[in-house]
């Protein structure tokens, strides 16, 4: 069962966008991308305290975080002038809330600037899934290992933030 503290997260995000559809429209990259520009650092973004993925798929449904991520994927595309196939968009967005469902708003913005910027590897000119998964495990390493070097206070505060939804 949620703590009370989850169930309040829940209900804001409710009043702020009252469907999963809403949250999408909202939660886009361009808004994200200006919400969150103050977070340039794993560990910032990772403190941030911002809605995870997971919150928003118990908020809505597991659906909403590949949307979401579909309609990043697709942006990411455009951005770079690449072609994207619907075959390729839903199976690496699925893939990717496996991978990284525990990162927030803050931390899923970073990466994906991140992405854009090369900061994984290249594309050579078209869209591949491997780049973008083997980006989301490296920067869930990095994230590993930010989170190890805190003091066990610190580490419990983000991982029951994290995860008292499972």
């Amino acid at each position: 069962m949620p703590s009370k503290q989850c169930k309040t997260r829940v209900n804001e995000l409710k009043t702020f966008c009252n469907s999963g559809v809403k949250f999408i429209e909202q939660f886009n990259f361009d808004f994200c991308a200006s919400r969150y520009r103050e977070f340039k650092t794993q560990k910032s973004a990772l403190l941030s305290k911002k809605i995870n993925l997971r919150e928003v798929a118990a908020t809505y449904n597991t659906k909403t975080p590949e949307a979401l991520l579909s309609l990043w994927l697709t942006n990411l595309c455009i951005y770079m002038d690449f072609s994207i196939m619907q075959v390729q968009i839903s199976p690496t967005a699925k893939y990717m809330v496996e991978e990284i469902g525990m990162l927030n708003m803050a931390e899923l913005t970073l990466l994906f600037h991140r992405i854009r910027e090369g900061f994984y590897g290249e594309f050579y000119g078209k869209f591949n899934p491997q780049i973008v998964l083997r980006a989301c495990r490296e920067y869930r390493q990095e994230r590993g290992r930010i989170i190890s070097k805190m003091n066990s206070e610190e580490q419990s505060k983000i991982l029951n933030t994290l995860y008292e939804y499972e």
